[in-house]
């Protein structure tokens, strides 16, 4: 039975009156709970086998007929392929942020799912991460601080019938991730955002020539800070043949503003660790702030 869709955002599932739940399940339950146990099989996902198990049985105590539960498990499977996809920026399943919604049926879709899907049909998809972040709520796997981000997220995104909202990402610090390779002889390298900009100057104003690259630093601010980044990334060329770091150019659609932002970091900017699309997002936000200065309470004299 095909769900009916909704042109505004409904409410979280919840029973008026308490549901009965049947000593033996429906066999449309059971059904769904085989299906995730097969997905699940030689995986361990951020989003676990026991939350997608509670979370239809969840749906299934509040009422939800059980001919839509198959609908709700294929809409979370495809989240938890998202999840997958955003690597160390949602570790946890609270690390969540605002636009991780967003790009979820935006970005996302566009790259990876196949077929045509109306709007409506990918506002239920997003209907369905909320809900489940409801019941992480219920069970004491969140705090109510991450379920009313999702909330709020999930309003901006499906909130206005006829068309998805967008919520567009923080513009990098500098330590953002933006790819990895592994090198044998070093492990894993991470490709941030600084990365990423004195790479792009080094190929616009030096042709490929890190130590130019290098000696132009010297006169910058944040010289020392920028020198140690470029022998990083020096030494990433030599262990990999000089493969690395050009090849993340090799498919990358470098813009006019791209090179601005890299050549205004390299000889105007400062060299960053912050990660502004890390998580949770309080931690981030408040590591971007200075210290507050305690103001001194002057004494009066007395006469």
């Amino acid at each position: 039975m095909a769900r009916r869709r909704q042109s505004s955002l409904p409410p979280v599932p919840h029973a008026d009156t308490p549901h009965t739940v049947p000593a033996t399940r429906d066999a449309d339950v059971e059904e769904v709970l085989e299906d995730i146990a097969t997905h699940y099989d030689s995986w361990d996902p951020v989003l676990k086998e026991k939350w997608a198990t509670g979370f239809i049985t969840w749906l299934y105590e509040q009422g939800v007929d059980p001919n839509e539960l198959g609908d709700q498990w294929n809409e979370l499977e495809l989240f938890i392929w998202f999840l997958d996809h955003q690597g160390a920026e949602v570790s946890e399943i609270d690390h969540l942020r605002d636009f991780h919604v967003s790009e979820f049926v935006n970005e996302f879709w566009r790259r990876k799912v196949l077929g045509p899907f109306s709007v409506d049909e990918k506002r239920q998809y997003v209907i369905t991460v909320r809900d489940f972040y409801a019941y992480l709520k219920d069970a004491g796997v969140i705090d109510a601080k991450t379920y009313d981000r999702v909330q709020r997220a999930a309003e901006k995104v499906v909130g206005q019938a006829g068309e998805l909202g967008h919520i567009r990402r923080p513009p990098p610090k500098g330590g953002e991730m933006l790819s990895a390779v592994h090198i044998p002889s070093k492990g894993e390298f991470k490709f941030t955002f600084n990365d990423h900009w004195l790479t792009l100057v080094c190929r616009e104003d030096f042709d490929w020539d890190w130590q130019r690259t290098r000696e132009a630093a010297a006169s910058q601010p944040a010289a020392a800070a920028k020198q140690r980044l470029i022998d990083r990334l020096i030494d990433m060329a030599r262990q990999t043949d000089g493969s690395y770091p050009e090849k993340f150019f090799m498919f990358a659609d470098i813009t006019h503003q791209d090179v601005r932002e890299a050549r205004d970091f390299f000889y105007r900017g400062t060299v960053e660790e912050i990660n502004a699309w890390a998580s949770p997002p309080e931690e981030t936000e408040k590591s971007e702030q200075p210290p507050e200065r305690k103001r001194k309470r002057r004494r009066r004299r007395r006469r």
